[in-house]
């Protein structure tokens, strides 16, 4: 029995299938392959720029990446029309203030191309981490101290590093070194992480605030930074050593009376109590 298109009337052949009743040209110009809204609301970070996404996390992505991902989501969700298969998107544009989307899918052997237009109502808001910064709150405290005398220049150096991370909220200058506060206690613990594999360090933590109370504590590291070079004396238990080798791993010691070496990883080492005598 011959089947003919119920708009145009064209006849149903192998390459020119029916979908729902209609050929592929009337059904792309009355149906969509992909059930999208007429518009989307975007709701975009004032200050860094960041789009919030369906579920509610902020991420740096850019609008077309966002449309993209969006549009990703209804066809994962099967907001598919009945009888179209493997539906993906094949390319976004911005104009203005609207999404051209268009999109592929296949019905039997015939492929179907089709653009949809999507309006974008841009709202601007406020993410988390720009309102932490705003509000200058915090989660950890880094207190950076020379561990040397000759460390002091390196400590300047690493606060001017760190104090380009979007999660530091704020910066305080003492005599014996710089506290840097932190927005979320995960930045910080990664900080130190890279300080101690790239310094050689001594780092203590603990709290600021009774841990059980009902406002939260602050996590505070202590980092010690110290610039110890070769041919520095480090007194351990009364004995003299020179330094052989000093790295973040660790620390090789040659024995002024003996001429024996010891190597220490710096936990090793401080737990020696050892005084360093800079060279010159």
């Amino acid at each position: 029995m011959r089947t003919f298109c119920a708009k145009c009337g064209r006849q149903e052949s192998k390459d020119s299938p029916l979908i729902q009743g209609l050929c592929a040209n009337c059904f792309t110009s009355t149906k969509k392959i992909v059930q999208l809204p007429n518009s989307i609301e975007v709701f975009k970070c004032g200050s860094c720029g960041a789009i919030r996404s369906r579920r509610g996390k902020f991420s740096e992505v850019n609008l077309t990446e966002y449309v993209r991902d969006l549009v990703g989501d209804y066809i994962a969700r099967g907001r598919v029309s009945e009888g179209v298969s493997r539906v993906k998107v094949s390319r976004v544009e911005l104009q203005d203030d609207e999404a051209v989307v268009e999109v592929e899918g296949v019905v039997g052997e015939t492929v179907l191309r089709q653009e949809l237009r999507v309006r974008l109502i841009t709202k601007s808001t406020t993410c988390p981490e720009c309102r932490k910064y705003r509000s200058k709150s915090f989660e950890a405290v880094l207190q950076l101290r020379p561990g040397n005398s000759r460390a002091s220049a390196l400590v300047t150096r690493i606060v001017n590093d760190i104090y380009k991370y979007p999660g530091v909220v704020d910066i305080k200058e003492s005599k014996e070194g710089v506290d840097l506060y932190i927005a979320e206690k995960s930045l910080a613990t990664r900080i130190v992480r890279d300080l101690e594999s790239s310094y050689i360090t001594k780092v203590l933590s603990t709290w600021k605030g009774f841990k059980y109370a009902r406002r939260k504590p602050k996590a505070v590291y202590s980092v010690r930074v110290y610039e110890i070079k070769r041919g520095d004396l480090i007194e351990l238990e009364g004995s003299m050593y020179e330094v052989i080798e000093a790295s973040p791993k660790a620390v090789v010691l040659r024995d002024l009376k003996s001429g024996g070496t010891l190597s220490f990883t710096l936990n090793n080492l401080w737990r020696q109590r050892p005084v360093i005598h800079e060279k010159g």
